[in-house]
């Protein structure tokens, strides 16, 4: 046997030093190098070159490699994705009594139980090794976990890089070829077992260089590395020396060296901001040709969508690697939807699908009818829509995804299969359906089929697991829900673009570089607060017989110093660090960091960014983008033109013709002519989906206003409401209706409960109410329409009922005109042939209000929790004195209205106008406002 050699090198975590390791190694024939981290392997790959005959290969494949020549054959390695799935199948068998037992089912706990049974692998003990007390209760929970999990993944012929390590030790192994010589870089992972492995490997003749992380001086830093070292006890060498930034960060003594060409901080208003001055101070530093950036953002989920946008907007492209939730994807959607239409009976799950296009189908109201007629038969749906469809002319595409769909639809229901058999019938019921090709054809960049094809990994991945776990037939339904845990944790890749400014979120990922510009240094994301365990606290750590101390969240805190120290060691000529002041409506807290770095670094330049300062003046504005926008911020402001209409015949379109309006309609008039006019002139929107208005009418319908009793009220909504439902179910998926139904229930109870105490409180005889009405009916000559629910008279008083959405709940002066608007000019209209008038108002929102119009209203029954009263009457409060209030209040913006000029009158009414989108002078958003 071959006489190995184990060296450790204990280096400065810059990428050139480690460039010049894998260098050297790479000059010698054969070789392997790796990482315990496979983040920085797309580094090394950049170090390593092409013209070497040195393979680079993830740890696991490499242990693999090794397991075979020593055993003639290994198991495949097991995904993330399989042992989530072997840890899920587990916990689905947790006893009652185990401490996890209400969290068994969640998937934030099987991530937590997989990083749980990664550390204890790496250490090499089990969870059986305490047994007393709630810590012992818990860790025999998780071993009975990673008991069934050895298990699962044995059976489908999968294992794990550890578990593949300990198989090899103790065994004699001849080596020859690449095993021979070995270059492994350790970025802060603490791994024993691989320590021993690597040991093992060694005395079987392997060369083994161990490449750890080291300060440039004395901080006590990098534990992992420290730790690493004295277990291994092999010689150590420490090449490389450091700047003056390294020498000193997180030190106690002063040590000198050669400063950076560059270092800066910038404060910025948000993070968009901050992604685009990070984009043009790359530009500059990149103007010459002569340098290289790196971005370096580790929140991604903050900083990758508005560097993305910031690179579209300001036309700088940019390189990142990232990967968007399968979801995401309409393809991929649009597959869930179809099989979820295969399950169901209710052929109406056709026409979302149909309307994405997918199918190569247009969907038309004929094709809606089609579909409605056929659900509403009451049949067979699918039986009845292929006759409808058969009957229909040119619709022989139609006919024949029907046919199809029925097709696959009688297989999942007749047949039972395993995992394994489900996932083929997925993919060739896809792949040989007869809109396939043309849908992969026609995605963007190949996107669709990038998705589809993650997807089909990952259900594979998903499906040997769960065959190997229960191979027995199961059926389509729960085959469904599988589909559905995949597709909500799943997502798919996204290339990187050939060109543009490098873009990473891993500082493992930065490779050789002139310049990194890092975003983000905040308190709380760089560095991340200490979080311990939530299954295994630093205590229950503590109990396991663990030599190295197992990781705990004090260890995981501290290592936050490494990364930094690491991000300071990347670049070779300059660093700028940047962090957002406002997030959101949160203020933030720069990172510690940057007091470090002012401490140090004697050339350090620091700019601010207010939020005020979008972009930099014109005249220094490198990117053109940025000087269009810039010049036109600080232009002088042009006043919008006014809405000044020239010729009479297009006054005379514009112009209020006095036609009656609906009382709330004076609200807009009195507030702004623009816009009375426009919602009077432009089609009014359809609220599309807004079923809950129909309640609305069920109360009219039901006659409750006359209802002797609440049994005989309750009933006639009921009945009521079900011809509503027979008119919208067509319209509404069956997981819709059960919610509309118990909704319903419930407002109906409260109408009834308010109906009769207002009866008894405000002294109503129900004999005395006549359903329906409208307000002219009064008085024909009346300026006002409006339709009622009912009225009611009795000794000289006329009461007006009306149901709203939502009924006023009190009287103040910001609401009162708007009150008198509304409700007086009903008032007003309805006085005529009786001393008073009054209206009640039920709404949907658990109140029912009156109005009023009296001088007095001591003697009136107060308001209540669930009745309301308001008087809009003060003083003498007959209907002349209405009618004078109410032509103060709207008479200017009568004459506004008749006279065309549709001028706009900015003010609090903007925020809940419909049409704010066509007025230049809308509040908020007006042309003549400043933007801040």
């Amino acid at each position: 046997m071959a006489k190995g050699k184990f060296e450790v090198v204990q280096t400065i975590p810059s990428p050139s030093i480690a460039a010049g390791l894998v260098e050297r190694f790479g000059r010698k024939s054969y070789g392997v190098v790796t990482s315990f981290s496979d983040s920085y392997l797309g580094a090394l790959r950049t170090y390593l070159g092409d013209s070497t005959l040195v393979d680079l290969k993830p740890f696991g494949e490499f242990v693999r490699q090794v397991h075979t020549q020593l055993h003639g054959s290994s198991p495949r390695l097991a995904s993330s994705r399989q042992v989530l799935t072997a840890i899920e199948l587990a916990c689905e068998s947790l006893p009652s009594l185990s401490p996890f037992s209400k969290v068994g089912d969640k998937a934030g706990f099987h991530e937590v139980v997989r990083d749980a049974l990664r550390q204890f692998q790496h250490w090499d003990i089990g969870f059986d090794s305490v047994s007393d007390g709630f810590t012992g209760a818990k860790a025999e929970a998780l071993h009975a976990i990673a008991t069934e999990v050895e298990r699962t993944l044995a059976e489908a012929s999968a294992s794990t890089a550890s578990a593949l390590m300990k198989a090899c030790l103790d065994e004699a192994l001849d080596l020859d070829g690449q095993e021979a010589r070995l270059l492994i870089f350790n970025r802060g992972e603490l791994h024993p077992l691989a320590l021993k492995w690597l040991t093992w490997l060694s005395s079987q003749g392997a060369e083994v260089q161990l490449v750890l992380d080291r300060h440039a001086t004395d901080a006590p830093i990098f534990r992992a590395s420290q730790v690493t070292a004295e277990f291994v006890n092999k010689p150590k060498t420490s090449p490389g020396q450091g700047n003056r930034l390294l020498n000193n960060l997180f030190t106690e003594f002063e040590t000198d060296g050669p400063n950076l060409e560059l270092v800066e901080i910038h404060t910025v208003g948000d993070p968009f901001a901050e992604a685009e001055w990070a984009l043009r101070r790359a530009v500059a530093l990149t103007g010459t040709g002569t340098g290289s950036v790196t971005i370096f953002a580790r929140d991604r989920d903050t900083y990758l969508p508005v560097l993305i946008a910031a690179s579209q907007r300001m036309r700088v492209p940019v390189r990142l690697t990232r990967r968007t939730p399968l979801l995401a994807n309409g393809f991929i959607k649009s597959l869930l939807a179809l099989f979820d239409l295969l399950e169901s009976n209710d052929v109406r799950k056709l026409t979302p699908l149909l309307k994405t296009g997918y199918l190569g189908l247009a969907h038309n109201s004929e094709t809606a009818n089609l579909i409605e007629q056929a659900h509403l038969r009451g049949g067979n749906e699918w039986d009845d829509l292929t006759e409808l469809v058969a009957e229909m002319e040119g619709a022989e595409l139609l006919a024949e995804t029907v046919a199809h769909l029925r097709s696959l639809r009688s297989t999942i229901a007749s047949e039972q299969r395993t995992a394994l058999d489900w996932h083929t019938f997925v993919r060739n019921s896809i792949e040989q359906a007869p809109w396939f090709q043309t849908v992969i054809q026609r995605s963007h960049d190949g996107r669709d089929q990038r998705a589809f094809t993650a997807l089909l990994a990952a259900l594979g991945q998903d499906a040997v697991v769960r065959h190997a776990n229960r191979p027995e037939p199961i059926a389509f339904a729960t085959w469904i829900k599988v589909l559905k845990q995949v597709l909500d944790s799943g997502d798919a890749s996204v290339p990187k673009p050939p060109d543009g400014i490098e873009v990473v979120t891993s500082v493992d990922e930065i490779g050789l570089t002139d310049y990194v510009i890092a975003l983000g240094l905040l308190e709380g994301a760089f560095p991340r607060r200490r979080s311990e365990n939530p299954i295994l606290s630093d205590d229950d750590l503590a109990a396991f017989p663990a030599n190295p101390p197992l990781t705990n969240s004090f260890d995981t805190a501290a290592a936050e110093r490494d990364h930094f120290y690491r991000l300071c060691a990347c670049p070779s000529k300059g660093l700028v660090l940047s962090y957002p002041q406002i997030d959101g409506d949160r203020d933030n807290i720069a990172a510690f960091y940057l007091g470090e770095i002012r401490k140090i670094c004697s050339n350090l330049q620091e700019f601010s960014h207010p939020r005020r300062s979008l972009l930099p003046p014109p005249s220094k504005c490198e990117l053109e983008p940025d000087r269009t926008l810039s010049t036109a911020l600080l232009s002088a402001p042009k006043s919008p033109p006014e809405n000044h209409i020239a010729t009479e015949p297009a006054k005379e379109v514009i112009r209020f013709d006095k036609s009656p309006i609906r009382p709330r309609e004076l609200r807009a008039m009195q507030k702004c002519a623009f816009q009375f006019l426009a919602q009077r002139k432009l089609p009014t929107p359809h609220e599309k989906g807004d079923y809950w208005r129909r309640l609305l009418y069920v109360p009219e319908m039901a006659q409750l206003l006359k209802a002797p009793d609440p049994e005989s009220a309750a009933t006639a909504l009921r009945a009521a409401y079900q011809g509503v439902l027979d008119e919208i179910r067509t319209k509404l998926p069956a997981w819709e209706l059960d919610p509309l139904e118990q909704g319903a229930e419930r407002v109906f109870s409260g109408l009834i409960e308010r109906e009769f105490m207002s009866r008894e409180q405000w002294h109503r005889d129900c004999l005395t109410t006549k359903i329906g009405g409208r307000l002219e009916d009064f008085n024909p000559a009346t300026a006002y329409k409006e339709r009622l629910a009912g009225v009611t008279e009795a000794n000289s008083r006329r009461t007006l009922h009306l149901y709203r959405l939502n009924a006023p709940q009190k009287l103040t002066t910001s609401n009162r005109e708007d009150l008198l608007l509304e409700f007086g000019s009903m008032i007003e209209s309805a006085w005529v042939g009786v001393h008073e008038v009054e209206i009640e108002i039920e709404s949907l929102g658990d109140r029912r209000t009156k109005i009023i119009y009296i001088p007095d209203d001591s003697a009136h029954p107060r308001s209540t929790d669930a009745l309301t009263v308001i008087n809009l009457g003060e003083g003498e409060a007959t209907r002349d004195d209405l009618r004078t209030t109410l032509k103060g209040l709207f008479l200017e913006g009568l004459r506004s209205a008749c006279s065309g000029k549709m001028l706009p009158t900015p003010g609090d009414h903007c925020a809940f106008c419909n049409v704010s989108d066509l007025c230049r002078r809308s509040q908020g958003a007006s042309e003549e406002e400043d933007m801040f």
